[in-house]
């Protein structure tokens, strides 16, 4: 048998069971329940205010990723089993700063032995690394809008990105990194404080400097088009395709070629 932890996304509900739904209920309801045992822990998934499910009273992203991972660590030294992490959007930051602890010995077993982790399947994980995608479907200049993921542990990886969602694949001069680095700590709760926009501010300013016309047109054209996708609703939106259309170059949905794969 094999645990499979999941991490859902910005303002996705939790069963107080802890069975998987939303995008990682997609994934988790075709696998082998003969092999597989799947369950999400009781973390935030909100970025304050911001985004579905957001309230004045919420916790930051980062304390909700801080939150995550704590529960993440905790589920897999409970599980007498090796596991699995299968992830969507904020909870791919979370499942990759677990297992950046994994890589560097800060998470262990009690008994101080490594933490057995067979797999990870991310969908458009926030903090996905260029080159790195399913399908190799994303340009080769683009990773997740939050940053790119550290080291990880030696394990089968496998990122789910469509190449036109801006959360998974932003080029790394796009416009709205500003906002992202804003975005990371706000939390009312917390003192209604941004982050230091000051670096991508004197970015974005150096870049209008020195691009032409034309160079910075194309940028903010190809990130006005991001934000449009970001926003279409499901099953068309670019950031929440995953479970409603099929994946390029094949007649399967995103989630259920992750289902295979995981099963195979």
């Amino acid at each position: 048998m094999i645990d499979v932890i999941t991490f859902r996304g910005t303002g996705e509900p939790r069963r107080p069971d802890g069975v998987p739904t939303h995008m990682v209920g997609a994934v988790t309801a075709l696998l082998d329940e003969s092999r597989f045992s799947c369950f999400e822990p009781d973390w935030p998934a909100l970025i304050g205010p911001l985004g579905p499910g957001g309230t004045p009273d919420a916790a930051s992203l980062n304390t909700s990723v801080k939150r995550g991972v704590a529960t993440g660590v905790k589920a897999i030294r409970d599980s007498p089993n090796v596991c699995g992490i299968i992830s969507y959007s904020l909870g791919g930051i979370v499942a990759s700063r677990i297992l950046e602890g994994v890589r560097t010995g800060k998470f262990k077993n009690a008994d101080g032995s490594p933490l057995e982790i067979a797999f990870v399947v991310n969908l458009a994980n926030p903090l996905r690394r260029r080159g790195q995608s399913v399908g190799n479907l994303c340009p080769p200049d683009t990773f997740g809008l939050h940053g790119e993921r550290g080291d990880w542990p030696d394990l089968d990886v496998s990122e789910y990105a469509n190449p036109l969602d801006i959360i998974t694949s932003s080029p790394g001069d796009s416009p709205l990194r500003l906002i992202n680095d804003g975005v990371a700590p706000f939390s009312f709760v917390e003192g209604a404080r941004i982050g230091n926009l000051g670096p991508q501010i004197h970015l974005q300013l150096a870049l209008l400097l020195a691009q032409d016309p034309l160079q910075n047109l194309a940028r903010f054209q190809r990130a006005f088009e991001g934000v449009v996708g970001y926003l279409t609703p499901w099953p068309d939106g670019e950031h929440t395709r995953y479970s409603g259309r099929p994946m390029p170059g094949t007649n399967l949905k995103w989630t259920e070629h992750a289902a295979r794969h995981v099963n195979e």
